[in-house]
């Protein structure tokens, strides 16, 4: 197991590499995770194939001073560029788990090379709920939600007031109560929001566009999922009718870590009979 960092000006990103083969499995993970939840699927890489996981800006090891510059396509671009370099003979390939899934879409969207084979873990931006869209990315909501969780006690009363009418998913009550009451995560948000503020696709019309490529799509997703619901597989299938779908009864979303032998037997069964 090799640790390195991909280095830009105030920008730091740090990965893991495992294995020694020339299909390369690069790893984005989910939301305040870091890239052990892939590298310990892994007691033996198969042969073939390096295990090349990585910590996305303002998570695990990574460091995001950069003001100027934001996670996006044009960031993936500037990355894959020296990926390539440190890599040049290899093949290929791109797994994420939930909002890592979305980074594995960008990083497909601007890979300088082809990609082989994708895994998405009941990937992120699938369905992107509109206000989720609006907060996220306009540039107004953006403001908005910034003003928020700098002022939480005006917006506190009415989430709770939405929850106890049941006007609100109980998951959505709770991750909004998480973000906006400890002041720790109110800060970590006012930087993560405008470090992503360009994070975000149209999903039916890169399906399109990913239908018409000679790419091999698996997709895990827990029957359970409470945090992306199920009904997103089926989309996600729906527009990517190729995709090999495989629903995990019984499971939730976190199934990399709750469930992680489930999670690697899957993968490693397909990485075996890749040729």
């Amino acid at each position: 197991m090799t640790h390195f960092s991909i280095d830009f000006p105030q920008i730091s990103l740090a990965f893991t590499e495992m294995g020694t083969g020339e299909n390369i499995l690069l790893c984005a993970s989910g939301y305040k995770q870091n890239k052990t939840v892939f590298t310990q699927l892994f007691d033996i890489v198969p042969k073939g194939w390096k295990i090349l996981a990585f910590d996305q800006a303002m998570h695990g090891e990574s460091k995001w001073e950069n003001k100027n510059m934001s996670f996006d396509t044009a960031f993936f671009s500037l990355l894959w560029q020296k990926l390539v370099a440190r890599y040049p003979k290899s093949k290929w390939h791109l797994m994420g788990f939930s909002m890592g899934g979305k980074t594995a879409m960008m990083l497909e969207k601007t890979a300088p090379i082809k990609i082989h084979q994708m895994f998405f873990i009941a990937p992120a931006g699938v369905i992107t709920h509109p206000l989720t869209h609006f907060f996220s990315y306009h540039f107004w909501g953006s403001r908005i939600f910034t003003f928020f969780l700098k002022k939480p006690n005006l917006i506190l009363p009415l989430i709770d007031f939405l929850h106890k009418r049941k006007l609100m998913r109980p998951f959505s009550y709770r991750f909004i109560k998480a973000q906006f009451e400890p002041k720790e995560n109110r800060d970590y948000m006012l930087k993560f929001v405008p470090i992503y503020r360009n994070f975000h696709f149209n999903f039916e019309k890169y399906a399109q566009l990913l239908s018409q490529k000679n790419i091999e799509i698996h997709v895990l997703w827990g029957e359970n999922d409470e945090v992306l619901p199920i009904k997103q597989a089926y989309y996600l299938k729906k527009h990517l009718p190729k995709a090999k779908l495989t629903i995990l009864p019984a499971q939730k979303h976190n199934i990399i870590e709750t469930d992680k032998m489930l999670v690697s037997n899957w993968l490693q069964q397909i990485l075996a009979t890749y040729e």
